[in-house]
């Protein structure tokens, strides 16, 4: 059976896991760096895509076997439902059954890892989506899923606290060099003194922000410029290269 990974449906459905904000938050942690959405997309499918070889390999080692109707259990198997989102169990009950359409059937009952008891066919030849042998093939792309999910991701991340933007950069606002009002009343001199728009690269130099990654700081600055108290400064550049005027009495 190919992996759950290999199949359209899987992305088109993703929805964000606490697993996955926790390695957002990793990401964030250990580079102290904002990231853009495809970047923390990316983070996000080579986790999930890790996460399954890790149960693979563990799967394996534990003798797990992929559950199909055609195929005979006995007592005691380990077999994974791909119908149950990968749900393992343990065979713990085998009896006979009958099937108006294909005559003597067996039913396993099956003691589910995560509680409870379910019974599944087995022994059942006749056409059944499950008992379809599908060509394994190489795990797609990430970024066949990148964009999707970071449309998915930037909505969860804007719902939680934790997290700001500045255009297609996120960051974790518990990281963010500290800019207070010397460095924006600086900030606002030098565009002056220069009498057009600076680029955010300028100003970090001048500014002297104390801490923090370069990235950390141009983002820092970036946010604080766009989010001034009193408005002192526009963009007229873009987010990816922003370059700061003062909104008044400035040659952009």
């Amino acid at each position: 059976m190919a992996p759950m990974f290999d199949t359209p449906e899987y992305w088109q459905s993703f929805s964000i896991s606490g697993r996955d904000l926790d390695r957002v938050e990793e990401v964030f942690l250990d580079t102290g760096v904002p990231k853009t959405l495809s970047e923390l997309a990316e983070i996000i499918v080579q986790g999930r895509l890790q996460d399954d070889a890790d149960r693979q390999a563990r799967e394996a080692n534990e003798n797990v076997r992929q559950y199909q109707p055609k195929f005979r259990y006995e007592m005691g198997q380990r077999l994974r439902f791909s119908a149950l989102d990968n749900a393992v169990g343990t065979v713990i009950g085998v009896r006979d059954g009958d099937n108006p359409h294909v005559g003597r059937i067996t039913v396993i009952r099956v003691q589910m890892d995560r509680g409870g008891e379910r019974e599944f066919v087995a022994d059942y030849s006749a056409e059944h989506p499950l008992n379809v042998e599908v060509k394994a093939e190489a795990t797609p792309t990430s970024q066949a899923a990148v964009a999707p999910i970071g449309d998915i991701l930037e909505q969860r991340l804007g719902e939680t606290a934790e997290y700001t933007a500045f255009g297609d950069l996120w960051f974790r606002k518990d990281l963010m060099p500290d800019v207070h009002i010397g460095h924006l009343n600086i900030a606002e001199a030098l565009i002056d003194v220069a009498g057009e728009a600076q680029p955010t690269a300028t100003l970090v130099k001048e500014v002297e922000i104390a801490q923090g990654e370069p990235a950390a700081r141009a983002f820092a600055l970036n946010y604080a410029l766009a989010h001034d108290p009193d408005q002192r400064f526009t963009n007229t550049g873009t987010d990816a290269k922003p370059r700061w005027a003062l909104r008044q009495g400035v040659t952009v």
